[in-house]
């Protein structure tokens, strides 16, 4: 006999509930021991030592032993006939009366798996809730059957619905739990919502009050920037205009540079000396002022520093001028102002923009192979070659005349 299958069934027994019999050692599942989980969990360990099957009671003596698991219904049956069958037709009436009595009392105190392994077992309600007629014939008739296995079922379907009345409660218990938590976090997520609207709220407030603001700063940028626009073109005006005043007040100027000097010097006689050598003849009154000019440089210091000359009449400079181009190679030492072979130069006193001017156009020119450049009236002209016309520079934005 398979130990892991019941003895009344044969089917396959749970690994914790069932029953072992105290005298044959047989195992029987709770239906075929007649016994409910509910029942079973009340059991102690005592009890469940001192358990006996369904067949070992049947065996007790004195009693019939037609209630054991193996037997079928209609053996049981056939065996309840046969007893009322011998207590009609015999004298011994009183002691078929009182096996049956027995049987009953045993089949109703210590059900077993009896008929077809129908599970009954005695209740709470006692057996005297039957009809007087069917206890009067002291056998298990069809009606006491049903009886019984309808309290029987009604039992069962009832620790059933408690089981599952008890496990769905829980279960609601758990669902309101999660239900409250998730209210809770509804709750908490509908504030934070709130609060970010608020926070939207206040930023929208925020960038109009900025985007305001920032096309207030672009019209006023807007507004500087015209301003400053006019302003570099008044500064540039002014600029140009105050070159012209200052190269207008140094018309009559010229500038001699090359000369050595000499602590006891006077610089008119030296213009004066300079003037006669190149074949000009001026008298002292024809001089307003004649003087050295301070280096702007100290590294300049240790060359002469030219000598600036303001003549009454313009006349009288563009003589000058006109005899200097004439002599360009003389030097200190060819009108006895030295021993010194160095050139001594005679221009236009050009203001420092026009200086630069000059320059600019002097490298220009020079890299385009341009013959003249020279000044006249304080203005820079240049020309190619002896029959191309000159070219006036004011600026230095004319200087890509020079092509």
């Amino acid at each position: 006999m398979d130990k892991n299958k019941c003895v009344g069934c044969k089917g396959s027994l749970s690994k914790s509930q069932f029953m072992t019999c105290r005298d044959c050692k047989q195992k029987y599942d709770l239906q075929c021991a007649n016994m409910t989980p509910k029942s079973f969990l009340k059991f102690d360990e005592d009890k469940k030592r001192k358990w006996k099957c369904p067949e070992c009671l049947s065996k007790r003596p004195k009693q019939d032993n037609t209630n054991t698991p193996i037997r079928s219904e209609s053996q049981a049956l056939d065996a309840a006939s046969y007893v009322e069958t011998e207590e009609l037709s015999s004298p011994g009436v009183s002691s078929a009366s009182q096996s049956i009595d027995v049987e009953l009392n045993s089949v109703l105190e210590d059900p077993s798996p009896g008929v077809s392994n129908v599970t009954l077992r005695q209740k709470s309600q006692p057996v005297t809730t039957i009809a007087a007629d069917d206890v009067a014939t002291n056998y298990i008739t069809e009606e006491k059957f049903r009886y019984i296995w309808r309290n029987e079922m009604r039992q069962e379907f009832k620790s059933l619905i408690d089981a599952s009345s008890k496990g769905l409660s829980d279960q609601f218990k758990t669902i309101n739990q999660q239900c409250i938590g998730f209210q809770e976090s509804v709750t908490f997520m509908s504030k934070q919502y709130d609060g970010l609207q608020k926070e939207l709220k206040d930023l929208k407030k925020l960038f109009s009050n900025t985007t305001a603001e920032l096309k207030s700063l672009r019209d006023e940028n807007k507004v500087l920037r015209e301003g400053l626009a006019t302003c570099a073109s008044r500064v540039k005006y002014l600029e140009e205009e105050n070159s012209k005043q200052q190269q207008w007040v140094r018309l009559q100027n010229l500038e001699i540079t090359g000369i050595p000097e000499h602590k006891d010097e006077n610089a008119e006689d030296i213009v004066l000396n300079v003037s006669q050598h190149i074949g000009v003849n001026i008298q002292s009154t024809d001089i307003e002022f004649a003087h050295r000019i301070q280096p702007r440089r100290a590294t300049s210091a240790s060359r002469a520093r030219p000598i600036i000359v303001r003549l009454k009449q313009r006349t009288v400079k563009d003589k000058i001028m006109a005899a200097a181009r004439k002599h360009r190679n003389i030097s200190a030492r060819d009108i006895g102002l030295g021993v010194e072979s160095q050139k001594i130069y005679i221009n236009e006193h050009l203001t420092k923009d026009n200086k630069m001017l000059l320059t600019s156009c002097k490298q220009k020119a020079k890299e385009l192979n341009y013959k003249y450049i020279w000044t006249k009236n304080c203005r820079v002209f240049v020309r190619k070659n002896e029959t191309s016309p000159p070219v006036p520079i004011n600026s230095s934005a004319d200087i890509v005349k020079i092509i």
